[in-house]
């Protein structure tokens, strides 16, 4: 058999549990509620029905205040005789037992006050055929969520309208859950890459410049000593002491380049990592995107779908209020 929370779940979408937003915890309070809210709103419109809410306690003191009275009797030494009391100020609590006084009541007509949230009469109602008796409307602050629906498991309270109390449940949980519900910001997760620090690209000529021009020194020399001295022997030591040194000099010159040639082939590989970690980046920030722009649209979809179906209660509820009202007038004004 189903039970309020299978019904409030069937009415609003929810999913209840004991994390849930409303919990079942929070559920049966919205259950309690409406328990009260019902049966103020019935007794209001449909005076006549009070006797289907109402429960009769006897006490040989006093009895707790409930809810609206429908009838306080005393017994009178026997508990087939009973006296109707009718209402006093508290403040006449006394008076009403004092023999002299015109506000003396006796057991042939008692009276009762409310004191302190209870309910007490005048005499006092003793053991021994002389209880209190007070038919009270009573509302049901035991029930819970995992009461069965529709199968008498509210107390004091008519079947065909508990359909009501899960209809007021069911429009309580919506509030909890739109209430609570938000648009998480969007947050971008992804770490975008570093940019790779750009290189000092540095070429130092003077090396090779001071060997080339040793080498020209050199070379001068040995022009010299063939034009001037013909001295061939010494001009050919001059010209193999200037090839070395022209050999120097692009030895130097190569190792230059080379060092240059790396910083660029290692920067080329960095720019390229960080081009393709970028790529990835641009990749996860647009997937992010995508999710947000989903969950966005599905949490609107569900919020206005929940913001309809608490119209949808609303005016059902409300409108059983209503007819039963409108109904009261039409059979009034026939009368």
């Amino acid at each position: 058999m189903a039970t309020f929370e299978d019904q409030v779940e069937a009415l609003t979408g929810i999913s209840i549990d004991g994390s849930s937003n409303p919990t079942q915890t929070q559920l049966s309070t919205f259950l309690v509620d409406g328990v009260v809210d019902v049966v103020n709103r019935i007794i209001e419109i449909k005076p006549e029905e009070i006797p289907k809410f109402s429960t009769t306690t006897n006490a040989a003191d006093s009895v707790v205040k409930t809810g609206k009275i429908l009838s306080i009797m005393r017994e009178h030494d026997s508990t087939s005789i009973l006296r109707p009391c009718t209402q006093i100020n508290p403040s006449l609590r006394y008076e009403a037992t004092d023999a002299d006084s015109l506000h003396y009541r006796s057991k042939y007509n008692p009276a009762f006050y409310e004191w302190n949230g209870l309910i007490r009469c005048v005499p006092e109602a003793s053991s021994g055929n002389n209880d209190i008796v007070v038919t009270q409307v009573h509302y049901d602050t035991g029930l819970i969520n995992s009461d069965n629906y529709q199968a008498g498991a509210i107390d004091n309270f008519p079947v065909e309208y508990e359909y009501l109390v899960a209809l007021y449940a069911a429009i309580q949980s919506l509030h909890c859950k739109m209430s609570n519900t938000s648009i998480t910001a969007l947050s971008v997760i992804a770490v975008p890459p570093d940019a790779p620090a750009t290189p000092n690209f540095t070429y130092d000529s003077a090396a090779a410049t001071t060997a080339i021009a040793l080498a020209t020194t050199t070379i001068a020399e040995a022009n010299n000593f063939i034009d001037n001295d013909e001295d061939t022997e010494l001009a050919t030591a001059k010209l193999s002491e200037a090839q070395h040194t022209i050999n120097d000099a692009n030895l130097r010159i190569t190792q230059e380049l080379n060092v240059t040639k790396n910083a660029v082939d290692e920067y080329s590989n960095k720019l390229t990592k960080y081009q393709a970690e970028l790529s990835n980046y641009n990749s996860d920030v647009t997937k992010e995107i995508q999710e947000f722009t989903q969950n966005l649209a599905r949490q609107t979809t569900e919020y206005k779908w929940m913001e309809g179906q608490l119209r949808k209660l609303l005016q059902q509820y409300e409108g059983a209020f209503k007819k039963g009202a409108d109904k009261d007038a039409t059979a009034g004004g026939k009368a």
